[in-house]
């Protein structure tokens, strides 16, 4: 049985697909992909919402921001497949 989270965003790092202040439905789900939006527990930024680039071998999701800011825009790095807490399903607004 699958379960969805609501997150809110904060920061520019995901616009302009999910604008600062606007809320978000994640699915919590075992397999993610390369391209998918993920909502993250990063073990050094907190709950951070990124777009995975690549999903490696031995399970690492690799992450990076979407938006056009320099800082945003800036690789995340890797995480464990454990970390990601679902996938955007739908922007509620």
């Amino acid at each position: 049985m699958f379960g969805f989270t609501i997150g809110r965003v904060r920061g520019r790092g995901v616009g302009p697909k999910l604008p600062e202040g606007s809320f978000a439905l994640f699915r919590r789900r075992k397999a993610v992909k390369r391209g998918d939006v993920v909502l993250v527990e990063h073990p050094e930024l907190g709950r951070i919402v990124k777009r995975v680039t690549a999903v490696g071998r031995k399970g690492n999701v690799h992450l990076k921001g979407m938006s056009g800011h320099h800082a945003s825009d800036e690789p995340t790095g890797k995480v464990p497949r454990e970390a990601v807490l679902g996938r955007l399903v739908y922007r509620l607004f």
